[in-house]
């Protein structure tokens, strides 16, 4: 698997979010990251909390293998769970 990450972007949440690595609560206000690259070429991107996930974003630029729990090829939109 070929692994790209782009950027991650902060933003403040309009509504209520549910974190796609960890699964916990981004409430409305609270920031959120968004995290955008590619997976052997096609393109993804991935909500989470930095507080609960840990500095997700980092993490899996580090361990590549988790990114297949985080979307599906099955889907049309990528990053949508």
């Amino acid at each position: 698997m070929n692994l790209q990450i782009f950027g991650h972007q902060w933003r403040r949440a309009a509504k209520d979010h549910t974190c796609w690595l960890c699964g916990g609560r981004i409430s409305r206000g609270e920031g959120y990251f968004i995290s955008t690259g590619t997976v052997d070429g096609k393109m993804f991107s991935v909500k989470h909390c930095r507080s609960k996930c840990e500095c997700a974003a980092e993490t899996l630029e580090q361990n590549p293998h988790l990114w297949p729990a985080v979307f599906s090829p099955t889907l049309n939109d990528w990053g949508q769970r």
